[in-house]
């Protein structure tokens, strides 16, 4: 019974089928050390395209504290690891501010947390006073402006990649009221 495959047939046992197989694999690992020689080649590793594949779902835990906010007000942003890389937060008016992301550049804005710290924290606590981002759209960066300035619902979103990708099943969002100025 061993000589015979699942369809009934003989098993190819010949010293030219064995050398075939050994061949493929070879082929294999061949193209695995290309491969991970054009990832040095190109500024990736291996360790970062398995991190930020592990980034791509959902974050088990997303909360935003507290829920209503004032100007100077802090909020504390708490999240699990792993989670995504990107952090930004979209206002009533509909612009999306970047909080984390990729400096891919000088002549990038800066970040308020630099993208591979962001990783590996499980919070990060702002004031809604100072909070300054730059909104990226189709024509680019824009310097960076205050964030909360309109009363209203504000959307914090934590993804793999917000600036080219955003798909709801990828991404964890809450909910942030801020109430504008408080009166004292």
């Amino acid at each position: 019974m061993r000589n015979v495959n699942r369809h009934g047939g003989p098993v190819h046992q010949s010293p030219r089928w064995r050398s075939l197989r050994a061949w493929a694999f070879g082929g294999l690992v061949f193209l695995g050390v290309v491969a991970s020689t054009a990832d040095v080649a190109w500024g990736q590793s291996a360790w970062r395209r398995q991190s930020v594949a592990q980034s791509l779902s959902r974050a088990p835990r997303f909360e935003c504290v507290p829920q209503r906010v004032r100007d100077g007000d802090k909020l504390t942003i708490r999240v699990s690891i792993p989670h995504g890389r990107d952090l930004a937060v979209r206002a009533p008016d509909g612009k999306q501010y970047f909080l984390v992301f990729w400096h891919a550049s000088p002549s990038d804005p800066e970040p308020i947390v630099n993208w591979e710290d962001f990783a590996n924290r499980s919070e990060l606590t702002i004031n809604t006073r100072d909070l300054v981002a730059p909104v990226l759209d189709s024509t680019g960066w824009h310097v960076p402006t205050r964030v909360f300035t309109k009363r209203g619902a504000y959307q914090v979103i934590l993804g793999a990649n917000l600036e080219t990708e955003y798909e709801s099943s990828a991404v964890n969002t809450c909910r942030v009221f801020f109430e504008g100025t408080a009166t004292r």
